[in-house]
């Protein structure tokens, strides 16, 4: 799995040789190496990735970031509210401890109990099964 940790270590060792990383002089002259490009492109790729996980609401459907700022100039620019996405990440953060806290009343109850015990039950028929099914075909 990519991870920036991964991808700042293959810079910073890339920066230690003789790259064009070490200086804008040599940056200018050479030019990036194919393993340099492909650094900076995978680092751009993860920080793409975080952004997409982070902002669900913005990236996941179309039009998603109008939600969170204010058109100006009939369209022709948008103003980004931080706090308009932040309040939505703490509605999403109340549902999900609601949720949490109806799982754990419903993980002490007779009635989930019973469901892992039938889960139990059927994943260990289904092995009584395929044990009998390969014994016949042995």
């Amino acid at each position: 799995k990519r991870t920036l940790v991964h991808a700042q270590h293959k810079l910073q060792k890339m920066h230690s040789s003789c790259h064009a990383l070490r200086s804008f002089e040599n940056f200018i002259e050479v030019g990036l190496s194919e393993k340099e490009i492909s650094a900076i492109d995978n680092i751009r790729k993860i920080v793409s990735e975080y952004f997409l996980g982070l902002s669900d609401s913005i990236g996941a459907k179309k039009n998603g970031w109008q939600n969170f700022g204010v058109s100006v100039d009939e369209g022709e620019a948008f103003d980004f509210v931080p706090s308009t996405f932040v309040d939505s990440l703490n509605k999403q953060l109340q549902s999900l401890e609601c949720r949490v806290k109806f799982q754990e009343i419903m993980a002490y109850s007779q009635l989930f109990v019973e469901f892992v015990d039938a889960q139990r039950k059927n994943d260990l028929a289904r092995k009584a099964d395929k044990t009998n099914s390969n014994l016949n075909e042995g």
